[in-house]
């Protein structure tokens, strides 16, 4: 979210440089009741500005979610690899037990993965990375709500089942729209895990929101919101 922290910085600071400006010709020209009347409209203004910025950084940074209309996901593995494919339909079906208002289902797909809407994809792909997980995740962010996602696993990393079965249900958490945890026995730790009740918690949590945006989403959206993520491992 580089560029978009980058727009919400230029912004405010852009602004603020103008209002300070704008209080320092008042004061220095303005009767009693010009003054009174910039106070009452800086003061509120400031207040809005830090708002969005709060906003941004606790919801935008950590609660990405599928939209309400978008909640029919379909997880199509590409990989033609009968290990993957049984992998990831283990974390379809392991997913699909978190009840938050996520519904997947499996199919076997060919060709590249894209972005494709509520279609997730699973391809093949060159992960070679430093650290244990052996997988990428992808997704597309508007306004705080998934466009699209897909998921690269290794082709050579000679991971036995258990341990691919792992990588996909930590991978797909991502797509769903988890980031990493700190707790070390958690499946979506950055080394992965084996526990999912937290996360479970979590991805309920993340879709239990207003689906109309503020405007503190309007905003965000407007300057630069829309962005692409990468999560490693």
């Amino acid at each position: 979210m580089t560029l978009g922290w980058l727009a919400l910085a230029s912004f405010v600071a852009t602004f603020l440089a103008i209002v300070v400006r704008i209080g320092q010709v008042a004061h220095q020209r303005a009767g009693r009741t010009e003054k009174f009347v910039l106070a009452a409209l800086a003061v509120p203004a400031s207040l809005v500005l830090g708002a969005s910025t709060v906003t941004a950084t606790s919801v935008f940074g950590n609660q990405r979610h599928w939209q309400e209309d978008s909640r029919d996901l379909v997880v199509v593995d590409r990989t033609g690899d009968h290990d993957w494919e049984h992998a990831t339909q283990e974390a379809v079906a392991v997913w699909n037990e978190a009840g938050a208002d996520l519904r997947l289902t499996w199919e076997q797909g060919t060709g590249d993965c894209d972005f494709d809407g509520s279609r997730i994809g699973v391809c093949l792909g060159d992960t070679r990375v430093d650290g244990p997980f052996d997988g990428k995740s992808y997704d597309m962010v508007d306004n705080g709500h998934i466009q699209g996602a897909y998921l690269e696993v290794c082709g050579d990393c000679d991971l036995d089942q258990a341990r691919r079965t792992e990588v996909a249900i930590h991978e797909l958490g991502h797509a769903l729209g988890l980031e990493h945890s700190d707790d070390p026995t958690s499946i979506m730790w950055y080394e992965g895990g084996t526990e999912l009740e937290g996360e479970y918690t979590t991805l309920r949590s993340s879709h239990d929101h207003t689906e109309h945006p503020g405007w503190q989403y309007t905003l965000f959206d407007l300057l630069g919101g829309d962005q692409e993520f990468n999560n490693r491992h």
